[in-house]
């Protein structure tokens, strides 16, 4: 499925989203939690008027762990099957490889002048050995999906139905049976997108469909049916994800090729405590009559 707007480049029920489905790969996160790996990283604060040195200290320290993590995480996923066969499996989800540093040592700290001439800032410098450790679902945050049917006939319109049980931030992804991305939710129309805790969510949005974009089924020529599944996260806090955007359209792709954004998205959703995050999926079927 994909969404019905000029520029489209593939529009394969550009419908949702999530991307993190991958196959059959829940061994991939078990095999990561038994690895180690030393990462060198780097936490900034700036230093302004009423900050402490202590504090500054402690948050370029913190800053800085936090770099080690996901520098870490990315190791993990690069040196598995994941992003070799780019297929997201559910599983992965639920059992994300998340790191802890086990060993850490200070390279060097302290006052700096900023590149821009802004004022000194705190750095920190560290060598940290970290360990991949599956992370643990816990609290009542949870998002769900619904669409207006399982089973679509080609050219149909579908409508996405989201809900959180707190205040989120929405990224939507369709992800097609030959493992192409289209990220629905943020878009360039919606760069940020708000769920309200109890509110249904509809997508496309007013706002899409102001602009006539609309949710097709679409099947590739000669294909009769297609498999698909839509994806949902909903984190109570943005991730700094999606950069950038194609100009002729209002959606971003990606193809099996390209891995940059399940890396991202799973550096960072291995920072954030669990409690602060929620997925769900939607499987549909298109059909040619």
């Amino acid at each position: 499925m994909q969404p019905a707007t000029r520029g489209s480049k593939r529009c394969q029920w550009v419908l949702l989203v999530v991307f993190l489905v991958m196959g059959p790969q829940s061994a991939v996160a078990a095999d990561s939690t038994q690895q180690h790996v030393w990462v060198e990283a780097e936490g900034v604060v700036a230093f302004g008027q009423e900050t402490t040195l202590e504090a500054a200290q402690r948050g370029s320290l913190d800053a800085a762990r936090r770099a080690a993590i996901e520098q870490a995480v990315g190791t993990f996923v690069t040196s598995s099957t994941v992003v070799k066969n780019f297929q997201l499996a559910d599983d992965l989800i639920h059992s994300i490889v998340r790191g802890v540093i086990v060993e850490e040592k200070i390279l060097n700290r302290g006052l700096f002048d900023s590149a821009g001439n802004e004022g000194a800032v705190y750095r920190t410098r560290l060598k940290a050995k970290v360990k991949g450790i599956p992370a643990e679902r816990r609290g009542n945050f949870a998002v769900t999906v619904k669409l207006n049917r399982p089973v679509f006939n080609d050219g149909e319109e579908a409508t996405i139905r989201i809900m959180a049980t707190q205040d989120a931030y929405l990224y939507l992804f369709n992800v097609t049976q030959d493992e192409h991305i289209t990220v629905l939710a943020p878009n360039r129309l919606e760069p940020e997108t708000r769920l309200r805790a109890g509110s249904e969510y509809l997508f496309p949005s007013e706002t899409l469909l102001r602009q006539k974009v609309k949710l097709r089924t679409w099947l590739l020529p000669g294909v009769k049916k297609s498999n698909e599944k839509i994806k949902v996260i909903a984190t109570r806090n943005p991730m700094a994800l999606l950069k950038g955007h194609v100009a002729e359209a209002v959606f971003k792709e990606y193809d099996p090729s390209q891995t940059a954004l399940l890396l991202d998205l799973m550096r960072v959703l291995a920072t954030f405590d669990p409690a602060d995050w929620a997925e769900a999926t939607a499987e549909y079927e298109v059909r040619r009559e």
